[in-house]
């Protein structure tokens, strides 16, 4: 009996990524070579392509209307935000591990001026560019305007808000260079 119940379990679940997959391509319009849904994920952007081989975790969230490409073989973590406003993009290359809870936002609000309200201030936008081979570590946050390269790593928690250099390795508030990868 618990072996016909394990079978059963792998049968729903196999069916479950297959269906999330199609999903994805519908609501999107493009094309995903082996993209594995874990669980629920939330798609609020259009303009996501993936390549192939890219593994979303439950909760992965992707908002705004701007461009987000994902590279082959990467992976995000559990309840990972991407959020691209519309007119820039978010470019996360191959072979990339993305873990849990980390934000990726374009974007951030004007506060220039204390005789306006915050909410009317408007936002300003810039790319964010994840180069190939990049681990960003639990709850790492990246904003606007920086270029992560290729082999850096980011520790957990770490607020990058300025490019690195590649092979490094980043940690703290905001992110700095701690050492490079050999």
């Amino acid at each position: 009996m618990k072996e016909m119940l394990n079978l059963f379990n792998r049968i729903i679940d196999k069916w479950l990524r297959f269906y999330r997959a199609k999903s994805f391509e519908a609501y999107t319009g493009k094309k995903a070579k082996n993209l594995s849904i874990l669980g629920k994920v939330y798609l609020r952007n259009k303009n996501v392509i993936v390549g192939e081989n890219v593994t979303l975790y439950p909760g992965v969230m992707f908002q705004g209307e701007g461009e987000i490409y994902i590279g082959n073989n990467t992976f995000l973590g559990n309840n990972t935000i991407v959020y691209s406003e519309k007119g820039y993009k978010v470019s996360i290359g191959a072979d990339c591990m993305i873990a849990a809870m980390c934000h990726i936002i374009n974007t951030d609000h004007k506060i220039a001026s204390v005789e306006c309200a915050m909410n009317q201030q408007g936002t300003v936008s810039e790319n964010i560019s994840i180069e190939d081979n990049v681990w960003l570590a639990s709850a790492v946050t990246v904003l606007k305007g920086v270029n992560i390269k290729r082999g850096s790593v980011i520790g957990a928690k770490a607020v990058v808000n300025k490019s690195t250099e590649e092979n490094g390795v980043y940690v703290g508030i905001p992110a700095k260079l701690l050492k490079n990868r050999k």
